[in-house]
């Protein structure tokens, strides 16, 4: 069953990959790796339509600094397997009518 919501303040994100519940989640949990910072702050690089994730993106982080983004894209690509099961795992909890 795909869980309602994720609270932020209890996500573990010490734990392995594979032991994570929602996709949501694994994107927190890497981004929390990769930037070296809690969850709850990683879900603010979520925030005003993913703004402040795009621009680490394209400009670093703090400045010119690209290694947090590489090492994120890195974790979803070594997790990719993991990620795919989740979505598709989540897709078919879905009532019908959501599509």
């Amino acid at each position: 069953m795909v869980k309602d919501g994720v609270d932020l303040l209890v996500i573990d994100a010490s734990r392995s990959f594979e032991e994570l519940e929602s996709s949501f989640e694994l994107i927190l949990v890497t981004l929390s790796h990769a930037f070296n910072l809690k969850p709850k702050q990683a879900a603010a690089l979520l925030t005003n339509n993913n703004q402040y994730l795009v621009t680490a993106c394209i400009k670093g982080a703090k400045g010119t600094n690209f290694e947090p983004i590489l090492a994120w894209y890195s974790a979803l690509n070594k997790n990719c397997m993991a990620l795919a099961d989740l979505l598709y795992f989540e897709a078919n909890q879905l009532p019908l009518t959501a599509f």
